[in-house]
């Protein structure tokens, strides 16, 4: 689901796969599974933690890849003569702003950077309050 903004058929995939995987996790725990493990909510907690990071690294991938000159156009494949020759790739930050005509780019680049803050600054606040 990172590579979803780039490739939305994966969405469906997704889901797809997540249904198949309830069904035979309810199998299991019905017909196959005697006792349900013992877990306490830190298992819980420390999920909901790494989702916010998930959906960090999402963003960060939408951004680059909405942005990506080789992904969108044609214009800018090179020719590579030798397996020795540097691929230049022609995606730099400072060309961000070119693409806030056409693209979110701008937004998501706001928005990753927002999202950042709330994360390294959570702890923090939470001490704080």
């Amino acid at each position: 689901m990172i590579f979803g903004a780039g490739l939305p058929l994966l969405f469906p995939c997704a889901a797809v796969s997540l249904w198949i995987f309830y069904v035979v996790e309810n199998y299991q725990m019905i017909y196959v599974s005697k006792a349900p493990p013992a877990f306490d909510s830190s298992l819980c907690m420390r999920v909901l933690q790494n989702l916010e990071k998930a959906s960090l690294l999402m963003i960060a991938v939408t951004l680059w890849m909405i942005t990506s000159h080789q992904l969108l156009e044609n214009d800018y494949l090179n020719v590579i003569n030798t397996k020795f020759e540097a691929e230049e790739s022609q995606h730099y930050w400072y060309s961000l702003q070119s693409y806030t005509h056409n693209t979110p780019a701008i937004y998501l680049l706001i928005f990753f950077f927002i999202l950042l803050g709330m994360i390294l600054l959570e702890e923090t606040l939470h001490h704080l309050l």
